[in-house]
């Protein structure tokens, strides 16, 4: 198979460029901007490549929000990129790097980036990254089929891929993709997008929470750590958490479709007053030791009462603050998701996918940053990370009331500016709540071998690599 080969391959992913001030989740534009202009001005005689690995723009996020925007998205990119200081340097460093010789951007596809495969789409990211010039046009490789990105980094093989496709949660229909895209083409009106279940979990229920409460996109793990600080801060959003079940059974449609390319009869979704007492009897017991059975005035109530039941519960800020306090504390002992060697559901759903034949196999998608040797010799694993902001409750904090309850007054006043401004934890008082994690995977060949290993961008754009990531080791 014939692909490009390069001397440097430098990876990044998980940028989501968009949204307005203040619903903004990058905020290293010119970090970024530097890095891609380093890679421009380095020496000419060596073939560098910078792969955008998905999720480059973030089109949910972007006012106003639909599953799929046809008719709006190149208004949306030209707001991003020309008007929005917060990106417009990246884009102009971009421009940059492809009008450079022996330089290659390879953009990927995501699954909030979605609009990009479009023909229009894709043919406006060309001409005006290229800025009309037809060498700069070649210097731009896009990656928008699903299929992801070969090539090879001195004689080692490397794919780059999203990763979406793994997660059916957000998997891309690109048979839809390719319907929409002929109407467009021959000019007919596209059908309507029938979005998978992570979008439509997006669109009709985060987008509002995320709004109200901008740590739903930066605090990890979700699940553990996310929706029980939600539903403590502001009970009345329960109701929207348990629409988040309701999308659900979305899923089945998704599996059947991928697995058959077939569409079963569109899934009824069940939601209401049985969905939501449910969500937050599970929550309540498990974080707050209630037992929904044994409370006589809960059982008094009808169902549709629990909206009024639970702001009662929760009415005494101290004491639902500290338990939840020691709640998070006991179930994140021990969390690995920021360990870079755990072997989460990416890593094992991937290398499932991708085989023993790929040398270097680098996603992104899940916002955690990896660097795993394969059980094949030779061949190695890295997870991008992201470069949006990032929290991670520490033990520090979960160990200590009073600054837990400056974390949580900071996450319930919904302002990006509090999060960022805290940066006094820990016993030496100088950790910060938001952390900045400019991730570059990068494969290189020098002197006849080749290694990847991942590397922090700093603010001048010049890469450190993280210690003990380098595969092979020696």
């Amino acid at each position: 198979m014939s692909v490009q080969t390069f001397h440097e391959l430098h990876v990044v992913s998980d940028l989501h460029f968009g949204g307005k001030p203040g619903f903004q989740i990058f905020r290293q534009g010119d970090t970024l901007a530097n890095f891609i202009k380093n890679m421009a001005a380095q020496p000419s005689n060596r073939k560098i490549g910078v792969v955008f690995n998905g999720d480059i723009v973030d089109f949910l996020a972007e006012e106003p929000a639909s599953y799929l925007d046809p008719k709006g998205a190149i208004a949306k990119l030209e707001r991003i990129f020309y008007e929005d200081p917060a990106f417009s340097g990246v884009w102009s460093a971009l421009q940059e790097f492809v009008a450079q010789p022996n330089r290659q951007l390879i953009l990927i596809l995501g699954n909030h980036d979605v609009e990009l495969a479009l023909p229009n789409v894709t043919e406006w990211i060309l001409e005006n990254l290229s800025q009309g010039d037809a060498a700069a046009r070649g210097s731009i490789t896009t990656c928008f089929d699903g299929a992801g990105f070969p090539c090879m980094v001195g004689n080692k093989t490397v794919f780059c891929i999203h990763g979406n496709d793994v997660d059916v949660w957000n998997m891309v229909d690109h048979k839809q993709l390719l319907d929409l895209s002929f109407a467009i083409n021959t000019n007919e009106t596209p059908p309507a997008w029938d979005p998978n279940a992570g979008t439509r979990m997006v669109i009709d229920v985060m987008n509002a929470v995320k709004r109200k409460y901008p740590i739903v996109d930066l605090l990890k793990p979700e699940a553990e750590a996310v929706v029980p600080i939600l539903l403590t801060m502001d009970p009345g959003q329960f109701r929207k958490i348990a629409k988040v079940m309701s999308v659900a059974a979305y899923l089945t449609r998704d599996m059947v479709r991928n697995a058959f390319e077939a569409v079963p009869p569109e899934e009824e979704i069940t939601e209401g007053p049985a969905f939501e007492k449910k969500v937050m009897d599970d929550f309540l017991n498990k974080y707050f030791e209630y037992d929904a059975a044994e409370d006589k005035e809960a059982q008094d109530q009808e169902l549709e009462g629990i909206g009024a039941f639970i702001p009662t519960f929760f009415s005494n800020k101290e004491k639902k603050v500290e338990k939840l306090r020691k709640a998070l504390k006991k179930e994140l002992e021990g969390d690995p998701s920021f360990v870079i060697t755990n072997k989460d559901k990416m890593f094992k759903k991937m290398k499932k996918e991708a085989g023993s034949k790929v040398n270097y196999l680098i996603t992104g998608h899940s916002h955690k940053e990896r660097a795993i040797a394969r059980e094949a010799p030779g061949c190695f694993y890295f997870n991008t990370g992201t470069w949006i902001r990032l929290i991670r409750l520490t033990e520090d904090v979960l160990g200590n009331s009073e600054e837990f309850a400056r974390v949580y007054a900071a996450f319930e006043s919904g302002s990006m500016e509090q999060l960022d401004a805290i940066n006094d934890l820990g016993p030496l008082h100088n950790q910060p709540l938001v952390m900045l994690r400019p991730t570059v995977v990068s494969i290189v060949e020098k002197d006849g071998d080749t290694y990847g290993e991942i590397n922090r961008a700093n603010k001048n754009g010049s890469l450190q690599p993280l210690e003990n990531t380098r595969l092979p080791t020696n």
